[in-house]
Order: structure tokens, then C-alpha cells, then sequence
């Protein structure tokens, strides 16, 4: 309202009046030690007026910390706008035209409606760039749009484009066939071998003769890959032949495994004359092998490339007097060429049952499970020595021949 004329230069002067409308009263609004309140300018502006910054002022404002929403009671109420305590953010509602919340509060999510096209509603769809860079193509899940195009390049940037024939000069293709059914051809001669692999050409090389392994040979008239595979198989066949036919209860019988080249030997020495010393080589009276007769002769010699295992010796002492007691020493010795001072291998002792009567004889029988076994080419022989001369001696050799390890 106008300051009325009428009143004293004191009551006057308690109003300011207003420079751009006279007469009119301007009340202004400080701090208690009379600084202008929102700083130099005032605390309001021309409705979209231009602000500069640096230059205009403005009037700070607080907000209500609160969390929790609290409603007005009605509408063209004043409220106090609400900020978060932890952040001291202002809390701001997002709604849509209708002033309906967009916000989903039970998934703590935003509603959004993708528009197809602009317009109208439904489900977006997704869509690429065509191979000219011309037009937009629709991507999906039928027959037509089924597809994601993907550009391929080269390494200088050129696009390589997929191609059904050998690309041109001027083109850079991925050429593509179709997959042929069926088994396919390989050629050896295009296939890429490594550096060093043997071809036709170097086989001959690859399968030299070499130098064989210690205490090995090749075999005589052979030579090259194929006579070291002869070899091979010679050896192989030598282990085949010493096993067993059959197997004994699924299991492979060791302790036979010489079974099939095994030859029994029998050899016999009858009624050999007492000495008191040792006795000269004297010629068995009976030598059988594998069922055929043995020349005589004052030893045995194992066959080449065989092995002699003796399993059971019997020495018969038999009394040619009715007044002498007497027992004899069995020897069986062996040597290269055997005498009757080579190395002992085998040696018994018997004694007459106590009875000085004529034809009484007394026998003993030494089993030896193991064997003993006598090289070949080797020779054994039997010599004795008894306590009288009044006696025979009977030495009968058990053994079989087999093929040598």
C-alpha cells in the first residue's frame, strides 16, 4: 500500500520505499547483525530469468531428513520436501503422465514399456544394419530373421566375404562346400608330413640292419628290417615251443615249462668191482635216452644247446663173501673232458646191513626234487671207493635232457 504523506519524517522514515514503484513500501529481510539474508542480490529472481554464475545469488534451502514418506492431509497444503538422512540426498518420486508411480517397489525396480516403432505398444524388437549399410534388418527368431550377421575382416580391414568359388583377384573370400556324405579319399602323397618322417624313399634307411643289442646276432642270411623281424620271431617261436600246450586251472604251469623238449635218461653202471681206491672209468652197462639205446661208454656227454638235470641216484652195495662187513663212496663227477680226479658234483655213502652173508645187498635211494643240473657239452661219469675189495657196486642215474634256457 502507499506510505501516507501525512505522517511525521520519523514515522516516515521507518518504511523504505521501493525504487521501482514509488510510494510503495520495501521491507527488507536480514540477519540479526543486519546482513542481507541469500547474500547481495536478493533471494528471488524474474521467473526464467537467466542466471550467472558468480554474479547472482541465491537463498539456500534445507530439506526434512526423513526416510519414511509422510502424506499431506489434503490438497494446496504447504509440505516440506524430504531428503535422506544417511546421504542427505533430496528423495525425488518418478510417475508418468497420469501422475501414477513408475517405480516398483516389491523388486526395488523401474517399470519401462519399450514402444515398437514409436507407437503403439508390445515388444521390442531388435534390428542390425544390412551388409550395404543402407537399411535397418529385423532380427528374431523366424525363419527370415533368425540370423545375427557378423562382418568378417582381414587383417589390413578389407571385408572377407563368404564365397562358393576361388575368390577373384580383386575379392578376399572364405570359401565354403558343402560337406560330402560318406567315407572320402585321403591322398598320402598331399597329405603334409613333419620334417624327418619316413617316406617311400627312406624307408630302406629307417629299417638298416643297425647294430644289434648286446649279446644278440642276426641271424644267418638275413639282413636289413626284415631279417632282424625274422629274429625277432625265431625267439619268439623258441618260447613258444617250451610252454605248455594247455594251461593248469587258467594259469601258466612254470614249473613244466621245459615239458615239451624234455628227454628221459637212464643211466646205469652194474656191478662194478670193489676197489680200495678210486676206481678207473669203467663204461655203463645201460643208457637209454628218450626210449632209444646208448652206445657204451665210460661217460655221458650232454647234448649241445641242452641242458642235463639229474633228479635220482640208487647205489646197490652187494657182498661177494660171507666174512666181510664193507660200504662204499659213490662219486659222480663232472668236467669238460672227465677223469676220475674231476671235480666232484655228487657223492654217497652205504653200508652193508650188519651181516657177513654171502649175496647180501643193501640199496638207497637219493631223490633230489630240485635237480641237478649239468651245462652243455659237458661230461659226468661215476667212480667209487670201498672199504674192501670183497664187493660190486650198482650206480643208476635218473635225469632228463631238456632244451637250454
Amino acid at each position: 500500500m502507499p506510505i501516507p504523506d501525512g505522517l511525521n519524517d520519523r514515522e516516515h522514515r521507518k518504511f523504505k520505499e521501493s525504487l521501482s514503484t514509488p510510494s510503495q513500501p520495501a521491507v527488507a529481510i536480514v540477519n540479526p547483525d543486519g546482513s542481507n539474508v541469500g547474500g547481495s542480490g536478493g533471494t528471488s529472481m524474474v521467473d526464467d530469468s537467466a542466471f550467472v554464475q558468480g554474479a547472482n545469488s541465491l537463498t539456500p534451502a534445507g530439506f526434512l531428513g526423513d526416510d519414511a514418506p509422510n502424506g499431506l492431509g489434503a490438497d494446496e497444503r504447504i509440505g516440506v520436501a524430504r531428503m535422506r538422512r544417511s546421504t542427505r540426498v533430496q528423495l525425488a518420486e518418478l510417475v508418468d503422465q497420469s501422475g501414477n508411480p513408475i517405480s516398483d517397489d516389491a523388486n526395488d525396480a523401474v517399470r519401462v514399456n519399450v514402444v515398437a516403432g514409436g507407437a503403439g505398444g508390445g515388444a521390442a524388437q531388435t534390428q542390425v544394419r544390412n551388409a550395404a549399410d543402407t537399411a535397418w534388418d529385423n532380427v528374431g527368431s523366424a525363419a527370415a530373421n533368425g540370423k545375427m550377421p557378423v562382418r568378417i575382416y582381414d587383417g589390413s580391414g578389407n571385408v572377407v566375404a563368404v564365397l562358393s568359388s576361388n575368390p577373384a583377384g580383386t575379392e578376399f573370400g572364405l570359401v565354403t562346400r558343402n560337406i560330402p556324405s560318406g567315407t572320402q579319399p585321403i591322398s598320402a602323397a598331399s597329405l603334409p608330413l613333419p620334417s624327418g618322417a619316413a617316406t617311400e624313399t627312406t624307408l630302406g634307411g629307417r629299417l638298416a640292419e643297425g647294430t644289434p643289442i648286446t649279446g644278440e646276432s642276426l641271424e644267418a642270411g638275413g639282413s636289413s628290417g626284415l631279417g632282424w623281424l625274422s629274429s625277432v620271431r625265431k625267439m619268439v617261436q623258441a618260447v613258444r615251443d617250451r610252454l605248455p600246450s594247455a594251461l593248469v586251472n587258467g594259469h601258466l604251469d612254470v614249473s613244466n615249462v621245459d615239458q615239451r623238449s624234455r628227454q628221459h635218461v637212464a643211466l646205469v653202471w652194474e656191478r662194478m668191482a670193489g676197489t680200495t681206491s678210486e676206481s678207473a672209468l669203467q663204461n655203463f652197462t645201460t643208457g637209454v635216452r628218450a626210449g632209444s639205446s646208448l652206445s657204451a661208454a665210460n661217460n655221458y656227454q650232454v647234448q649241445n644247446g641242452k641242458a642235463f638235470r639229474i633228479t635220482l641216484v640208487t647205489v646197490t652195495i652187494r657182498n661177494v663173501t660171507t666174512a666181510t662187513l664193507v660200504s662204499t663212496r659213490v662219486r659222480i663227477r663232472q668236467a669238460a673232458s672227465v677223469a676220475n680226479n674231476s671235480p666232484i658234483i655228487f657223492e654217497a655213502e652205504v653200508g652193508m646191513v650188519p651181516a657177513a652173508t654171502l649175496e647180501n645187498t643193501t640199496q638207497v635211494a637219493f631223490p633230489i626234487p630240485e635237480g641237478l643240473d649239468v651245462d652243455a657239452a659237458q661230461q659226468i661219469t661215476v667212480t667209487h671207493i670201498d672199504t674192501s675189495a670183497n664187493c660190486t657196486v650198482t650206480v643208476t642215474i635218473n635225469a632228463f635232457e631238456f632244451t637250454a634256457p
